[in-house]
């Protein structure tokens, strides 16, 4: 029987060879050390298989979002152009119709027409696997041009935003369009969320210590259900009304903010509000 010092010693060789089913005799002359030990590289090799797993998981779980990716692209631009000629033939039709019985059930085919192309938008943003293209730009410019555009095109009426943002951050690389298009959504949501009207607050600042820039969007709105605050940002999911929704926005949102190199993480209770907020590094 080797002694303990050497069957230690050949045991962490062994690990370091990267051999995790060595073990030590535990009659050995020192048992304390050899079960301490055995149990060590029991850990270490369940934590390496547990890792393992997962990235084989999320390997898989990429490689099936780019199958269904490639699929919703198809289908899109499939459907995008007969989407576009039954919207501007129902179009006419209600202008050569306004004052007979047919307008409403025009005007609902209209809609509908509508929240399919808007579906056919969502899928071919959900399939884009765009590159954003970083340059420096400041948080609170882009914030305050959506909001503008927003003032401009929805219905804010009952609505009053609140900016509470920091004129010291930096510049920070990001691709305009696709960073307002992720303030366009968060706002958005947020105006969703509260149907009868309601406050969102903006605030932008710094975290010199992690070296990023973040961007908050806070409403007091209906909040979101515990048990669906893991699943927002899952593609097709959402808790809206029918038809009120394509469960793609956050989904794009997310992975838009990932892009970039940063995280977007959530904070709600549901009858008090939701905060969503956006991390994006300095650099």
């Amino acid at each position: 029987m080797k002694s303990s010092s050497a069957a230690l010693i050949h045991a962490f060789e062994s690990v370091a060879r990267g051999d995790l089913s060595v073990r030590i005799d535990e009659e050995c002359e020192a048992p304390g050390l050899a079960r301490a030990f055995n149990a060590m590289i029991a850990s270490i090799g369940e934590r390496e298989y547990r890792q393992t797993e997962s990235a084989k998981e999320q390997i898989f779980q990429s490689e099936k979002l780019a199958s269904i990716g490639r699929l919703a692209s198809g289908i899109a631009h499939e459907l995008n152009n007969p989407l576009t000629g039954i919207l501007a033939y129902s179009s006419m039709m209600l202008e050569g119709m306004k004052d007979t019985q047919y307008a409403e059930d025009i005007k609902i085919i209209i809609d509908e027409t509508i929240r399919c192309r808007d579906i056919v938008r969502g899928l071919l943003d959900f399939s884009r696997e765009t590159h954003p293209e970083l340059r420096p730009a400041n948080l609170n410019h882009l914030i305050t041009e959506t909001l503008s555009i927003l003032e401009k095109t929805h219905s804010l009426s009952n609505v009053v935003v609140e900016k509470i943002l920091d004129d010291k951050i930096p510049a920070a690389g990001m691709d305009t369009n696709q960073m307002k298009s992720v303030i366009n959504n968060l706002v958005l949501n947020a105006v969703d969320a509260m149907p009868f009207g309601g406050t969102i607050k903006i605030r932008t600042g710094i975290d010199k210590k992690a070296g990023k820039i973040f961007m908050e969007v806070e409403d007091n709105g209906s909040g979101i259900k515990k048990e669906n605050i893991g699943l927002i940002f899952d593609p097709f999911f959402t808790s809206k009304d029918m038809g009120k929704g394509t469960g793609l926005g956050l989904f794009v949102t997310y992975n838009t903010v990932e892009r970039h190199g940063g995280a977007i993480k959530v904070q709600s209770e549901e009858g008090v509000g939701t905060t969503f907020t956006v991390e994006l590094p300095i650099k």
